[in-house]
């Protein structure tokens, strides 16, 4: 009997130094794992750091160079004639002189192809004027100037030629400009012309409204040392 306790003792014993020895075998399986998530774990994010770092570095080399090449553009630019200046885009650039304005009629209507004279409202300074529509001896007041309001067979002097005054159906008569730069409506014989001064229920033929019309207006007066400028449509 006390031999069977014996034997029965000793594999109770051999049974629990295997389950310890197991247990101490999964135990140092389990530390092993995570000693070796924490060692290669930091060495991948140190991978994943340099990555981003060498990344990091690239994209600045890059905005570098950018900003190299437009420095120099820049130089370029500022070192080449513009229109307009005498100092390329230069943060001081002088401007070009500017011409004087003439007085002999407004700036922006000079340029115009088809001036067609001056008409006075003082009619004895437009008698002798060259550029008067009144003159018969000056290049717009005679009556063998091609574009001469008083040439009758001329394109703006016909009553057949729709940019003529004395076609009383037409809306395409000569554009009267006052020496301000005021528009005065057309020099026209059409009495339904809604700018035609011909039209005294109109803007511009009313012999009350400030028009050629009116002889107390500044461009009607007799007397009125004004001007107006005459202008064709082609």
């Amino acid at each position: 009997m006390r031999s069977f306790s014996r034997v029965l003792l000793i594999v109770v014993l051999f049974s629990g130094v295997a389950r310890a020895d197991q247990a101490s075998d999964e135990g140092y399986r389990a530390l092993g794992a995570l000693l070796g998530r924490l060692i290669y774990g930091k060495r991948s994010t140190g991978r994943q750091q340099d990555l981003q770092r060498q990344a990091q570095e690239q994209e600045l080399a890059r905005t570098n160079a950018e900003i190299a090449r437009l420095k120099a553009e820049l130089a370029r630019l500022n070192a080449s004639p513009t229109i307009g200046t005498t100092q390329g885009f230069g943060m001081n650039p002088r401007p070009l002189p500017v011409p004087p304005v003439p007085t002999s009629a407004p700036l922006l209507l000079q340029p115009k192809p088809n001036y067609l004279g001056t008409l006075y409202p003082n009619g004895t300074a437009g008698q002798y004027s060259p550029n008067s529509v009144t003159n018969p001896f000056g290049t717009y007041g005679s009556p063998y100037a091609a574009d001469s309001l008083a040439n009758p067979y001329g394109k703006y002097g016909s009553p057949y030629s729709s940019y003529s005054w004395r076609n009383p159906y037409t809306a395409q008569a000569p554009m009267l400009i006052g020496e301000d730069g005021a528009y005065l409506g057309r020099l026209s014989t059409n009495p339904y012309a809604a700018d035609s001064t011909a039209n005294p229920y109109g803007k511009y033929g009313n012999p009350f409204g400030n028009t050629i019309t009116n002889p107390y207006s500044t461009y009607g007066n007799p007397y009125s040392s004004k001007k107006v400028f005459i202008f064709g449509d082609k």
